[in-house]
């Protein structure tokens, strides 16, 4: 990404975000953030999803965290990778918390 002149997209970063995501590349996608940190690129809720599933599948929970509670508006697609992501990793009344919420809030999709 460095050396062309060509700038990646939300698209391209989401991909490899989540590509990182299956991976568990957690270094390479904190560089893709720091990317995106840097750029000011604007984040659209795929992209935010993407980097949230990313932590998540990495275990880096607090960084998920971090990028939810921020999330405005928050989405069911977000907000499902929350769900998913503490679930694996056996938090399960931060899950519980999150699933509350969604049936209480109308969340966009």
């Amino acid at each position: 990404m460095k050396s062309s002149s060509l700038e990646p997209n939300n698209m391209v970063l989401s991909t490899i975000l989540s590509a990182c995501s299956r991976f568990r590349n957690l270094n390479t996608g904190k560089a893709i953030h720091d990317y995106i940190s840097e750029k000011n690129i604007a984040m659209n809720s795929r992209l935010q999803t993407s980097l949230i599933t990313m932590y998540l599948n990495c275990g880096s929970v607090d960084l998920a965290k971090h990028l939810y509670d921020k999330m405005m508006p928050k989405n069911i697609i977000a907000s499902t990778a929350m769900v998913l992501g503490q679930s694996n990793l056996r938090q399960l009344e931060d899950a519980r918390y999150i699933f509350n919420q969604m049936a209480e809030k109308d969340l966009d999709s």
